[in-house]
């Protein structure tokens, strides 16, 4: 119990009315009937450890007997005599929960019970904030029709919250209207019930939807840095410029679906510390044959694409173009937090590269890329090019011919040289007694596998030298130089 909701007045210091004190009620938690369980997933919705929205708040229980009417309007009495008398340090810091209504029936006590709550919320600075209702799927009740929700107005600024599911889409149930302020999660919602070990994950209603906006209501009003810029917090107005600020205000809610106020409690999701924000990854596959050598994305991840990202924050760069390592890498980075070389290199090289491996039929480690979104912050690795079958690894060849003043040569390749235009294999032939002018080189498929084709001329007696060139450039090493050249 403590764990979950450490914040908890004195025992003295809950509230009980007569009725409830004469026979002999405990309002201290945990309860032990399905009322008192109903109760606790409230609490905890409003201020629990782990599902509550204001975590900092403290829990006062103001207990009654039963749920007369007369026990109704007793309660309200033990609220004013406790802020007025006893904590009047607590008048604009508290917020008051009610999740039960009644349908009007012209009885007398039901105007005391509206201006006692009248006077906490004007004369006491303290909002009260209720549920909507569950009655919608009764034929004729889809608006809100028991009190005390059904009196809110600008003068008599009741919050009334309605309930909606993870899609922000209206609960059957949930009773809206002209009288409604808000909406919040009131579908499939986890709390603690009847159990402060094992939560469950199935309540509905209204009535977990309420204390979710009298939990941002209680950080309204005790945040310093809140309060002052959307609140007029003057004595006798502040519950009214909080009911307009969370009724109509876009910084307090937004329309998740048409016509559903759904509060939000101003964070974006670029706010969120990046080391607790969910991740989620795709991994491209290497067909339909787009990829690139993991020795190429490394470089330009390490060398070009991360410092120019902690530079210039969102980038979006291609790299290699119209080659076999074209490949397209972005990042979107709307976080405030500071850009950093590692962070980059985790989540391109480690992520988007070495943790998308791919085993099967891939001797060569090829790099199909993919994409990923850690909260806010979008990236991407995309090749561009379509190759030869991942499976033929590296590979390649070359054939020569004795023309009896030198020799002349045809080599290609997959899975090497693929980023370069053969600037490597050229140095390496430039021991070979290499011709000049005699060199070109062209990127292009062919049905024997090849990417790429280079041919040029040597001196006589250098077929050894361009094989040992060929190798050292990349090419597989069980292949040699063919053909009549000497």
């Amino acid at each position: 119990m403590a764990q979950e909701f450490p914040h908890v007045v004195p025992f003295d210091q809950h509230l009980q009315t007569d009725q409830a004190h004469k026979r002999g009620k405990n309002p201290s938690y945990p309860p032990s009937n399905p009322d008192g369980f109903h109760n606790i997933c409230t609490v905890d919705k409003a201020m629990g450890q782990k599902y509550g929205a204001a975590k900092e708040s403290t829990l006062v229980v103001v207990q009654k007997f039963d749920d007369s009417v007369q026990e109704f309007f007793d309660a309200l009495v033990e609220v004013i005599k406790d802020l007025r008398d006893k904590h009047p340090e607590r008048q604009k810091k508290s917020v008051v929960i009610i999740t039960a209504g009644k349908l009007p029936d012209s009885m007398p006590i039901e105007a005391r019970i509206q201006g006692a709550m009248r006077h906490i919320m004007m004369k006491l600075d303290t909002p009260i904030v209720t549920s909507s209702g569950n009655d919608a799927d009764t034929p004729g009740r889809s608006d809100i029709d028991q009190w005390p929700m059904v009196w809110a107005s600008k003068e008599f600024p009741v919050i009334v919250v309605g309930s909606v599911d993870a899609a922000g889409q209206r609960a059957a149930a949930s009773q809206g209207g002209p009288k409604l302020t808000t909406h919040a999660m009131g579908v499939d919602v986890s709390c603690y019930y009847n159990s402060l070990t094992v939560p469950v994950t199935d309540r509905q209603g209204t009535s977990f939807s309420a204390p979710i906006v009298a939990g941002q209501v209680a950080i309204c009003l005790t945040s310093d840095n809140i309060r002052p810029s959307i609140i007029d917090t003057t004595s006798g107005v502040l519950v009214q410029s909080l009911w307009e600020y969370i009724g109509t205000s876009p910084d307090s809610a937004w329309e998740r679906q048409p016509g559903t106020r759904l509060l939000w409690n101003g964070a974006k999701i670029e706010d969120y510390p990046l080391d607790s924000a969910p991740f989620d990854k795709t991994c491209y596959e290497l067909w339909p044959k787009y990829y690139v050598e993991r020795d190429i994305l490394r470089a330009i991840i390490e060398d070009e694409f991360c410092p120019d990202f902690v530079e210039h924050g969102s980038i979006f760069r291609l790299y290699k173009q119209e080659i076999m390592a074209e490949v397209q890498m972005s990042i979107d980075y709307p976080s405030k937090e500071p850009r950093t070389q590692d962070f980059c290199m985790r989540y391109f090289l480690g992520e988007l590269v070495d943790a998308c491996y791919h085993p099967d039929g891939n001797p060569a480690n090829y790099m199909a890329g993919g994409e990923a979104k850690l909260g806010a912050v979008a990236f991407k690795i995309e090749p561009k090019t379509f190759r030869q079958d991942p499976a033929k690894g590296v590979d390649g060849g070359c054939s020569s011919s004795y023309k009896f003043a030198f020799n002349e040569y045809w080599v290609w390749g997959h899975g090497f040289a693929s980023d370069d235009w053969g600037e490597k294999l050229k140095h390496e032939l430039g021991g070979c007694a290499l011709f000049g002018g005699t060199w070109k080189f062209e990127y292009g498929l062919g049905d024997d596998g090849r990417e790429w084709t280079a041919t040029f001329r040597t001196g006589v007696f250098q077929k050894h030298c361009v094989g040992d060139a060929f190798h050292t450039a990349g090419g597989p090493s069980d292949k040699c130089c063919s053909g009549t050249g000497k």
